[in-house]
């Protein structure tokens, strides 16, 4: 799970919903660098605004992603990811397609 705290601590963050998530996936490959960037790193990428880097740059979500990850790592589901080959196709193409599709697969493999 470790591999996926990231994809649940930006999600935590207050501001950064689908669209601007996956923005900063874009500009930074993985969410792991997106909460490392500076703010001057994140106002950088187009169509971030400066409600959401403030919110990643001074926002604590370490506890809420950890209990997130927690419940998921109960729940038996398979976390799938935007950068994932797996991740549904017709799913990437709306306008703001989530992040992680963990709920979509558990729904389709249970």
């Amino acid at each position: 799970m470790d591999d996926y705290y990231h994809w649940f601590a930006l999600r935590c963050v207050p501001h950064v919903g689908n669209v601007t998530y996956r923005r900063l996936l874009e500009t930074f490959g993985s969410p792991a660098r997106v909460l490392a960037a500076s703010p001057d790193e994140l106002a950088g990428t187009k169509g971030v605004g400066p409600a959401a880097v403030a919110s990643i740059a001074r926002h604590d979500y370490r506890r809420a992603a950890e209990l997130e990850a927690e419940a998921f790592a109960r729940s038996g589901a398979r976390l799938v990811t935007l950068l994932d080959d797996d991740y549904p196709p017709l799913l990437k193409e709306i306008p703001d397609p989530p992040p992680r599709c963990d709920t979509v697969i558990k729904a389709l493999t249970a």
